[in-house]
């Protein structure tokens, strides 16, 4: 294969390479299996040359991991050094190389136990999806959505009196909020009423950490997909160094289908599957919770609000720093910019032969797409509210994305970091976008005054 070549083979040593690795894994899970036998995850054959008769059966969903495990990691590797990702990484020092090669490598780790036992329920969601997203579209085209995204994106109001915030036992300053999400998409919408049987994902979530005494600006974070653990949150998002050393107050909200709201065994189960209008729902309602709750701080008189999201959380900072033009700052990390083309760009180009093997419409899911869609809509900040980080080495949200948002935002302040998308972490340049971005906007001046007057 010749790397960004449209045209991605698959040779038989790829293949029984793929279905060795891939029936290490199963059996591993059969191992640990609950009733002790063998439990195929509810993937559906995507290697249309092996026919029908492998859909839905567990030696079917093998073959199909075996096959696209290779696919997917070559498509990758075709798309990672995208002509867009600037600056290079041969501008960085040897060191700064070797740190982003090693980072690169925690990304296919990540992508390849997504593919190997990752649950997407894709023969079910794929079932949705030829049934919906002409329907979809059609709507969508007949309320105006797709000329006047932002109209698809209702305002939401305060969440009202079934609020509760409860105080964390042992950790002071802590609390848990919990709020009744109230997001109802559009009736008109095929798949609406089968998104909304999701009860967890009814109630909304978010971990905050409060100041004592007079109110202080707030960081509203955003987490990326599998997120939603307190520990991990706190960690990927240096709550300790937002609220004690910034003297910031913080809010983390807890994403759709994940956390405290997830569905399926593991957090993120739901968000995204084959399953078109119900992932185009779960970041519309992503948007909305994060609005809502951006409504709720300012009834509480926050003096300033900032949005700060990882990847999916990134992406969702895009669209909710489109529709909401108070906002004193947004900082885009790592972020996506297009769920679809993200698809299908860790397919290697290969989506809508595999999507119309199936009867679904690739060009119909791209067009729904975007609804959610932050390039699809107008910037509402001025450039020098907007910020954005990436990684040069990222092995899961392109650079091209990154940069796309930075252009559409007008083009702001950027860092580029060497290294991948798990790396942002332990990068302290990300750490200095962030300060940086939070001082600049003035927020850091006002938490500052706060704590003098009460000091």
């Amino acid at each position: 294969m010749r790397r960004g070549s449209q045209t991605i083979g698959l040779s038989w040593i790829d293949f029984l390479n793929g279905f060795w690795l891939c029936c290490f894994a199963m059996r591993r899970r059969a191992d640990r299996s609950f009733e002790g036998g063998y439990s195929a995850p509810r993937w559906v054959p995507m290697l249309g040359h092996m026919g029908d008769a492998w859909a839905g059966a567990g030696l079917g969903a093998l073959v199909a991991r075996a096959g696209l495990l290779p696919l997917v990691l070559r498509g990758r590797w075709s798309a990672r050094r995208a002509p867009e990702a600037i600056p290079e990484l041969d501008d960085f020092p040897f060191v700064d190389r070797m740190r982003a090669a090693l980072s690169s490598g925690l990304d296919d780790l990540f992508l390849l136990s997504e593919l190997i036992v990752g649950d997407y329920a894709l023969e079910e969601g794929l079932a949705h999806s030829r049934a919906e997203v002409e329907g979809a579209l059609e709507c969508a085209a007949g309320e105006g959505w797709l000329e006047t995204p932002t109209a698809f994106h209702q305002a939401p109001t305060p969440p009202g009196p079934g609020l509760r915030l409860q105080g964390i036992e042992g950790r002071a300053g802590e609390f848990e909020l919990q709020f009744e999400s109230g997001f109802q998409p559009s009736r008109a919408l095929p798949g609406s009423r089968r998104y909304l049987c999701a009860l967890p994902n009814h109630t909304a979530a978010a971990r905050l950490l409060i100041h004592p005494g007079q109110e202080r600006p707030w960081v509203v974070c955003l987490p990326g997909f599998r997120m939603g653990h307190p520990a991990v949150d706190a960690f990927g998002f240096r709550t300790t160094w937002l609220h004690r050393t910034l003297g910031l107050n913080v809010a983390v909200l807890t994403m759709p289908f994940h956390g405290s709201r997830r569905c399926g065994a593991r957090s993120g189960d739901g968000f995204v599957s084959g399953d078109v209008v119900g992932t185009l729902l779960a970041e519309t309602q992503a948007v909305w919770d994060a609005r809502r709750l951006i409504a709720w701080l300012r009834t509480r008189g926050a003096p300033g609000i900032a949005v700060l999201g990882l990847s999916l959380g990134g992406y969702t900072t895009g669209l909710v720093a489109a529709l909401e033009p108070d906002l004193d700052c947004a900082i885009a990390g790592i972020p996506v910019v297009d769920l679809f083309d993200l698809v299908d760009r860790h397919a290697g180009g290969a989506i809508a032969e595999v999507a119309d093997r199936f009867g679904v419409c690739w060009e119909s899911v791209r067009a729904l797409g975007r609804l959610i869609s932050p390039l699809a809509m107008p910037a509402a900040l001025p450039p020098e509210r907007c910020f954005v980080f990436a990684g040069l080495s990222d092995g899961l949200a392109p650079p091209a994305h990154a940069r796309a948002l930075w252009t559409h935002w007008g083009r702001p302040r950027i860092e580029w970091y060497p290294g991948g998308h798990v790396a942002f972490v332990v990068e302290p340049r990300v750490q200095g976008l962030i300060g940086e971005a939070l001082d600049q906007t003035g927020l850091l001046a006002v938490a500052t005054g706060t704590m003098r007057q009460a000091g």
